[in-house]
């Protein structure tokens, strides 16, 4: 694939969708916005993710590294395998994952969250949509 700049208008440019694997029922809304088929990629994954007053996550963990950068409104992170660790974080707060953390979002607030997440380093097969980006995502209790 050629290598040239991309501009995209996330709100404009990319179709947003509901859920996403083993989000089902969660009505949180992801735009899949810097990926290897929107833009190329090979390396990250840059998404945003809107989740809904007083909805939480699922206990989860990736394969790969995770930045979370929150663009709008207030959530809660959950750190560790019993939420050990807490962060509240607000407008322009980021926090990082090493792989395989385990973590759980909480918005606990009035309003809608928006946050930013990247995934790096991509795990082998995903740029050429082989193997989907959450393989290898361990969940172990249920979403409310």
């Amino acid at each position: 694939m050629d290598k040239k700049v991309k501009f995209i208008r996330p709100f404009k440019d990319i179709e947003p969708y509901v859920g996403g694997v083993d989000w089902k029922g969660m009505n949180w809304i992801n735009w899949q916005v810097a990926t290897p088929k929107t833009v190329g990629i090979e390396n990250a994954w840059l998404g945003m993710t809107m989740v809904p007053k007083g909805r939480s996550s699922r206990k989860h963990a990736h394969p790969y590294e995770e930045i979370y950068f929150v663009l709008e409104g207030e959530m809660i992170i959950e750190v560790g395998d019993n939420g050990e660790e807490k962060y509240h974080m607000q407008r322009y707060d980021m926090l990082y994952f090493p792989p395989r953390t385990m973590h759980q979002i909480r918005n606990f607030s009035k309003e809608d969250v928006l946050f930013a997440f990247i995934y790096a380093p991509l795990p082998a097969g995903v740029a050429e949509g082989k193997v989907d980006i959450y393989e290898g995502t361990i969940s172990d209790t249920p979403s409310y």
